[in-house]
């Protein structure tokens, strides 16, 4: 029991009571299969996340700002627009990963 230490999720007393998405469990053996890069594994969690069994989303989004955030200072993964960090949402204590875009990115790219 009691709760993880790096992102504060409760955890089962009993072992057995944990129960495998399978889903993302088979593609990431299928990645690392593969040999992919970190920016494209948080791509694929992403589309994991976002396919017709996931929750809908809602439709408008509320705005939130970086100081609601704790996130580790070193990035999960760099590419052409941006860092990804790991953190956690302070009022939620959901983990989560938070893309931080370059300012060049939004300029040049439509």
């Amino acid at each position: 029991g009691g709760a993880c230490k790096k992102c504060n999720r409760m955890l089962p007393r009993d072992p057995r009571q944990f129960t495998p998405n399978e889903d993302i469990r088979r593609a990431v053996e299928a990645f690392q299969r593969q040999g992919g890069e970190d920016a494209q594994y948080a791509t694929m969690m992403t589309e994991l996340k976002s396919s017709p069994s996931a929750k809908p989303r809602p439709k408008e989004y509320r705005v939130l700002h970086m100081t609601e955030f704790q996130l580790d200072p070193k990035p999960l993964a760099s590419g052409a627009y941006g860092q990804v960090f790991k953190g956690v949402w302070k009022t939620t204590r959901q983990s989560v990963a938070v893309k931080k875009i370059l300012r060049t990115s939004v300029m040049t790219h439509q």
